[in-house]
């Protein structure tokens, strides 16, 4: 789905890439309407392993949306305008999950990445491999470790995009990594409504110790809810309390030094899923 905010009509070039690189697979151009949206049917997710780039004319919005044969299940498969050399993953899943470390090489030239796992776990756990131009890695994290829920660390010699992927009950999830750490960040609870749940996933990502404190800003200012300190390259995960999702509240995460933060969703019943993304700096 694209979005054309200009007052002024801009082409779209799409280029769906391979797993094993070499752009590209296929190649398409689209004028996007001023001040309007453009549904672009991309066709069988099994006819798109691929990376997919877009690039535009002029600054737009895009979302690649998923949904199921029968229609009752839509899934956003999240995009990132930023590359980076250096990427961390607050939640990963492990092999009960089939989760999966996926970099994309956007370039033209190839580069040589490192994925980090189960760093909280002693020396931690690494692989390391050259990812071809316009082309995507995965790595199922069952190479690394037998850990079911972990934080990843990726680093690459040259701008790379990350993300990580998992089956959560019959459904695929996936979430973007992050470029950022912070002392600071903030996000809303309570956004899923009922029969949903949500978890805070904290991650140091340096090499020494961080307490970190959630606090939920309420009518008479923040009330501490949680303290924890991450041991270097450390993990945590907080459940929000059920009441605070039910009736929504804002989350506030402070820390002694910069960590990273993410939020999950999860919904229950036969069609379960999970949803997990990067939080906003304060």
């Amino acid at each position: 789905m694209l979005f054309n905010p200009a007052a002024d009509p801009t082409t779209v070039t799409i280029r769906i890439g391979s797993l094993n690189g070499s752009c590209c697979a296929e190649i398409r151009a689209v004028t996007v309407p001023p001040q309007a949206q453009y549904a672009l049917p991309l066709g069988s997710l099994t006819a798109l392993r691929g990376p997919l780039t877009l690039q535009a004319g002029a600054p737009i919005a895009a979302e690649r949306i998923a949904g199921s044969a029968d229609h009752l299940t839509v899934v956003g498969v999240p995009g990132t305008s930023v590359t980076a050399k250096a990427w961390n993953l607050p939640t990963v899943h492990g092999s009960e999950s089939q989760g999966t470390v996926n970099v994309f090489n956007p370039g033209s030239t190839s580069v040589m990445v490192t994925v980090h796992a189960d760093l909280g776990a002693g020396p931690g756990r690494w692989i390391g491999r050259a990812v071809a131009p316009f082309s995507e890695w995965r790595l199922p994290l069952s190479e690394l470790t037998a850990t079911g829920q972990l934080s990843s660390e990726v680093s690459a010699n040259a701008p790379i995009v990350v993300s990580a992927s998992w089956n959560s009950g019959a459904l695929p999830a996936t979430t973007l990594g992050s470029t950022a750490a912070s002392r600071d960040w903030t996000t809303l609870v309570g956004l899923g409504g009922k029969g949903t749940s949500e978890a805070l996933d904290l991650m140091n990502p340096s090499a020494a110790p961080a307490t970190a404190t959630v606090s939920i800003a309420g009518a008479s200012g923040p009330d501490i809810a949680w303290r924890v300190t991450l041991p270097p390259h450390g993990r945590a995960t907080w459940a929000v309390p059920g009441a605070t999702v039910q009736n929504g509240a804002t989350i506030l995460i402070s820390a002694t030094q910069p960590i990273v933060a993410g939020q999950a969703l999860s919904s229950h019943g036969a069609n379960a899923a999970v949803a997990c993304t990067p939080l906003a700096l304060n």
